[in-house]
């Protein structure tokens, strides 16, 4: 995007300590090439937190899934990840609208309303059909 490289993790169903760890290695092996590290977790909630606790530095977005409830936005206690989660059953999408490229300084931290914000898309009859989504959706 805009020149800048972007690297997406899918996580395993393997939340356990020492695959945690390698997922830190992971994402801390792909920073330098990479403007954005974004890890997709289906550990639910409570997993998705304790990731979290050593995950900053390291990982800039988190977007969970799994057990637990939807959230828009919000930032880890150091304020360096974004973390959202899907909402139930697909009613809403939780957007993350970055403003500007995480920068790589202690000193560095997401701000709502400053560097991102987290606006709630409902989909309902508001939002107008896609055709291009409605063709591949059609039986």
């Amino acid at each position: 995007i805009h020149g800048k490289g972007v690297a997406v993790i899918l996580f395993p169903e393997d939340d356990s300590p020492a695959m945690m760890g390698h997922l830190t290695r992971l994402a801390d092996s792909l920073r330098s090439r990479n403007a954005l590290i974004i890890g997709v977790s289906p550990w639910g909630t409570a997993r998705e937190r304790i990731f979290l606790e050593t995950a900053a530095g390291h990982y800039d977005v988190l977007l969970g899934g799994g057990p637990g409830g939807g959230m828009r936005g919000n930032m880890d206690t150091h304020g360096a990840i974004l973390w959202a989660r899907g909402f139930a059953k697909g009613k809403s999408l939780a957007v993350l609208e970055l403003l500007e490229w995480p920068r790589r300084t202690p000193d560095w931290e997401w701000i709502e309303n400053g560097n991102v914000r987290f606006p709630v898309v409902h989909l309902d009859d508001s939002v107008s059909p896609d055709r291009h989504v409605e063709y591949l959706l059609a039986p």
